[in-house]
């Protein structure tokens, strides 16, 4: 039996479609790993990295959550959640930024550090609850105050959504409407929207929350173009304030005690 021979346009054609769909489906297949970026290390190695940075481990129940950087003193405390890369203990800059505000406790992801786990939004959620709650379980009464960097966002406006009655305010640094835009924007090629396994779809999260949010942006940010973060800010209906560094890529923002930025934000989670 003779095989019939395809015009050559048309199995061009469809030699081309092949491509897109095993394309496609390598992309779905790995796109966590596209995602993120954790630095993975052994416990021992993480614990003297924090000593030298004042951090200790933060150990509810016994199991490594995260990081705290002490603050006598300090009347309030911070629950951070960093970006994609690397590891909690890294962030000793947010602890920094804050001066005497707040006592600083950052969260490892699964998958991160020397925790345990998968990276992935579920992941993240069921991590930032735990710690959360923990936190709180220390002194119901001491207000909690969150904060999200870049992906991290994702976990903050989670936790507004879910633990709503017992947050004091959120600060959401580099951040994003819906992790389908900067998706997106990075692979405007891709059907991002239908493929996207992690959404991270912070204007739903915050859609009934109503307590004080601080965003910050990165005026030249190349990793979260900054209108993603601006729409993000612009459909919240709560108490809010905008604050942009129009010269910033996304890890130029100034973390530094001394940037009256951070001493602002805090101030307006105060109120008036």
């Amino acid at each position: 039996m003779s095989r019939i021979a395809l015009p050559p346009l048309r199995r061009a054609l469809l030699v081309g479609a092949l491509a897109l769909v095993c394309g496609v489906g390598m992309l779905v297949a790995l796109q966590r790993r596209l995602m993120f970026f954790p630095q993975v290390a052994a416990e021992a190695e993480v614990t003297r990295l924090a000593a030298d940075l004042g951090a200790t481990a933060w150990r509810p129940g016994g199991e490594l959550h995260g990081w705290r950087f002490p603050r006598p003193g300090a009347a309030g405390r911070l629950l951070a959640f960093h970006g994609n890369a690397g590891m909690a203990v890294e962030r000793a800059y947010m602890a920094q930024a804050f001066g005497a505000d707040f006592e600083v406790t950052v969260v490892e992801y699964p998958g991160f550090g020397a925790r345990p786990g998968e990276p992935g939004e579920g992941a993240f959620f069921a991590a930032a609850e735990a710690a959360f709650d923990a936190l709180r379980a220390e002194n119901p009464t001491r207000p909690i105050t969150v904060l999200g960097e870049s992906i991290g966002s994702g976990s903050a406006c989670h936790l507004a959504q879910v633990r709503a009655e017992a947050l004091a305010g959120l600060i959401l640094v580099t951040p994003f409407d819906r992790l389908a835009g900067p998706a997106g924007h990075h692979f405007p090629w891709l059907p991002v929207s239908l493929i996207l396994r992690d959404r991270f779809e912070n204007d739903r999260a915050l859609s009934d929350f109503r307590g004080r949010v601080a965003f910050v942006l990165a005026g030249r940010d190349t990793v979260v173009p900054p209108q993603f973060g601006q729409a993000l800010h612009d459909t919240y209906r709560g108490p809010k304030r905008l604050w942009v560094d129009a010269g910033a890529d996304h890890n130029e923002l100034p973390w530094d005690r001394r940037a009256p930025l951070w001493a602002e934000i805090a101030a307006f989670l105060r109120g008036p």
